[in-house]
């Protein structure tokens, strides 16, 4: 709704002196509509209260409070501090993202300008992706709270492929209409602008593959609960990948730094976080949860055998 709003307003009613000033605005409405839109879609679909006693979910994450105490004690303090873990890895990610663009804007104008496009092409998979994080959040949840981790193992897997299959094609058609891109997205270019992005653009090819992992697993890692190892990779991440190899970078090569240069660093980042979300995923969280379902079984196998010792 918003590219569509901006488009035609661009096309209908601007010059090229209101330009940035009507997009501004068509963006601010089209979000202010969505976020009263989706209000009005939580309060009016507020699930039913269920308790403990009643609900077969066994995830913490997925069973409703008791009582209406927890939602009466409620603050902004209380907020900030559950929510505290994203927060942080918010304020991190958006670090990163400025910090990109401050040293972009040292090399120039041109320079900048073809920074810009490629912030516009990094996020070309999270279009499609992020419905499967959505999906991961909502569906792996549930599955887990039913203790079905068959199905939360078959869920994670498809979503993975279907991810990498859409981070493949958007790595493909990047490639293969590398000019006609740069065309469409730069109204002037130079020979600066369009030459930074021809030696950036094999690297943003590589991320879209990347980033997708890192998309998709956000979500599966949401609905496992995983938020504060989510914080700590992209902290750690920030700390000891990212800052110290643009550090290296205007250190050790001061007078050829580039902006592909800039990016590497940010593609160092986000391989980063897709390994270890992987490894995290299928070498801890699906193996724990194997375990406890595993012991669960045995202690209700256990029980049956002594209701049956009874009986006799």
């Amino acid at each position: 709704a918003e590219t569509s709003g901006i488009a035609l307003a661009l096309a209908l009613w601007t010059s090229n002196d209101d330009t940035l000033k009507t997009a501004g605005e068509v963006s601010f409405a089209v979000n202010s509509a969505g976020s009263v839109a989706g209000l009005l879609l939580v309060f009016v679909n507020l699930p039913k209260r269920t308790t403990q006693e009643n609900s077969e979910m066994r995830d913490p994450l997925l069973v409703s409070a008791d009582n209406d105490n927890a939602a009466k004690k409620f603050s902004p303090l209380e907020f900030l501090k559950n929510s505290r873990d994203m927060l942080i890895r918010s304020l991190f990610l958006q670090s990163s993202v400025w910090s990109m663009s401050i040293l972009a804007s040292r090399l120039g104008s041109d320079i900048l300008s073809a920074h810009h496009v490629a912030l516009l092409l990094w996020m070309t998979t999270s279009y499609v992706i992020d419905g499967f994080a959505d999906l991961g959040t909502m569906i792996g949840s549930k599955l887990l709270g039913e203790g079905d981790v068959k199905g939360f193992k078959k869920m994670t897997m498809l979503l993975v492929r279907m991810s990498l299959a859409t981070g493949i094609l958007c790595a493909a058609t990047i490639a293969l209409f590398r000019d006609s891109i740069i065309k469409i997205l730069l109204a002037n270019p130079t020979s600066t602008s369009t030459d930074a992005l021809h030696a950036l653009w094999p690297l943003l090819c590589l991320a879209q593959i990347s980033n997708s992992l890192v998309f998709v697993y956000d979500g599966i890692m949401s609905g496992c609960s995983q938020f504060r190892f989510v914080r700590n990779v992209l902290v750690s991440g920030i700390l000891f990948i990212f800052a110290p190899t643009l550090v290296f970078e205007y250190t050790i090569f001061p007078g050829y730094i580039t902006l592909a240069g800039i990016w590497v660093s940010k593609c160092a980042l986000n391989f980063w976080r897709a390994a270890t979300s992987v490894y995290r995923i299928h070498c801890v969280v699906l193996k724990e949860y194997d375990k406890e379902y595993d012991k669960e079984d045995d202690d209700d196998d256990d029980d049956d055998d002594d209701d049956d010792i009874v009986c006799q």
